[in-house]
C-alpha cells in the first residue's frame, strides 16, 4: 500500500473517531435540573414553652423544693464538720486521735450527701428533659401533619417579644447567642407556639 494511502486511512480513522465521539457527546441525555420545592415552615419559641408549659413549671418547682431540702441537710452536716473542727483544735493527747477520727467521719457523710444529693437533682432534671421531649415531639409532630409543613424549628426566643430598649437582657442574650441555628425571618401566621402549649397544658400526660 502506498504511503498516501496509509495517511488517508489513517486521517479518516482519527476523523471517524471525532465524529462518532462528538456524536456520543451530543447524543447523551442532559441532565435534569433538580427542581427545589418551596418549604412550608412553621417555629416554636422555646423561651415560652418553657414559662408556660404547666409540666415544665411543676417539674422546676419540685426540683427547687428538692434542693432547698437537700440544702438544709448539706448546712446540717456542715454545722457538724465545723463544730469537730473546733474540738480538735483544743484536743491533746487521746482525745485528739479521737477528735480527729470524729472529723473525718463527719467528713465522709458530707462527702457522700453531696454526692447523692447531685446525682438525685442529675437524674431527676434527665428524666423530666427526656418525658417533656417525647411529648413536645409528639405534638409538634401532629401540627406540622395538620398544617402540612415540611419542617418546624426551634428558636430560643420569638424577635416580636423582644423588649424595648433591651430591657431584659436575658431575653436579648437568647436571641443573639442561641444554642442552634434559628431563622432571620418569622412569619407571625406560622407561630405553632400557642397551639402547642395549649394541646400540651390540656392533656394529661
Amino acid at each position: 500500500m502506498k504511503r498516501s494511502t496509509t495517511l488517508a486511512l489513517t486521517v479518516t480513522a482519527s476523523l471517524l473517531g471525532l465524529f462518532l465521539g462528538a456524536t456520543f457527546l451530543k447524543a447523551k441525555p442532559t441532565e435534569e435540573k433538580k427542581e427545589i420545592l418551596p418549604q412550608r415552615a412553621g417555629y416554636i419559641s422555646m423561651l415560652e414553652i418553657i414559662s408556660n408549659f404547666k409540666q415544665w413549671r411543676q417539674a422546676n418547682e419540685e426540683l427547687q423544693r428538692e434542693r432547698e431540702s437537700r440544702s438544709a441537710e448539706m448546712a446540717a452536716l456542715l454545722r457538724v464538720v465545723e463544730r469537730k473542727k473546733i474540738d480538735l483544735a483544743g484536743a491533746t493527747g487521746k482525745e485528739k486521735m479521737e477528735a480527729e477520727k470524729d472529723l473525718i467521719e463527719a467528713q465522709r457523710k458530707l462527702e457522700d450527701a453531696d454526692r447523692k444529693h447531685r446525682a438525685y437533682l442529675e437524674s431527676f432534671s434527665q428524666k423530666q428533659l427526656a418525658l417533656m421531649y417525647t411529648q413536645c415531639q409528639k405534638e409538634i409532630a401532629l401540627l406540622a401533619k395538620e398544617y402540612k409543613l415540611d419542617v418546624v424549628y426551634f428558636c430560643p426566643v420569638t424577635p416580636k417579644y423582644l423588649p424595648q430598649g433591651a430591657e431584659d437582657p436575658n431575653k436579648v442574650n437568647l436571641y443573639f447567642q442561641p444554642t442552634a441555628m434559628i431563622p432571620v425571618y418569622l412569619n407571625d401566621g406560622m407561630d405553632l407556639t400557642q397551639e402547642l402549649l395549649q394541646r400540651l397544658n390540656q392533656k394529661d400526660h
